[in-house]
């Protein structure tokens, strides 16, 4: 037993757990198109596919052909790579680095301010703002 290998199987476990609740939102709130349902597919799959990889890292007895392991984590890899990219492409997310398609910064009341002068816009946002700035 791999006090690291359990940890990190752990900490996959909360980020699976974390995309199939996202996921599942997705599908309550619209009701579902097909890359969110592929979504949650990849998820489903990844949670089953790591209850038994747990296992197979608290007890190496539970492996059913040594090379299993490493393809199902390849699986899991692949089809979650698959899934973001799908998915960046169905909400038509552009390039952070293509500076036309970036629209211009525009202050609300739920920046992150980085000096009193950015504050002098937003003074009407928030009471505790309305005294003079130095």
């Amino acid at each position: 037993m791999s006090i690291i290998g359990v940890g990190l199987r752990g900490l996959q476990f909360l980020w699976i757990l974390l995309c199939m609740a996202l996921v599942g939102n997705m599908l309550a709130i619209t009701g579902g198109p097909s890359v969110i349902n592929y979504d949650m597919f990849v998820a489903v799959f990844c949670m089953l596919a790591l209850f038994y990889l747990t296992l197979v890292s608290v007890k190496d007895s539970f492996v059913i052909h040594p090379i299993f392991p490493l393809v199902l984590d390849a699986l899991c890899t692949l089809f979650t790579l698959i899934a973001g990219i799908a998915t960046a492409a169905y909400l038509r997310v552009h390039s952070c680095s293509n500076r036309v398609s970036i629209p211009a910064p525009v202050p609300s009341c739920h920046t992150t301010l980085t000096s009193f002068a950015e504050l002098r816009p937003l003074q009407h946002c928030h009471p505790w703002l309305g005294h003079p700035l130095p």
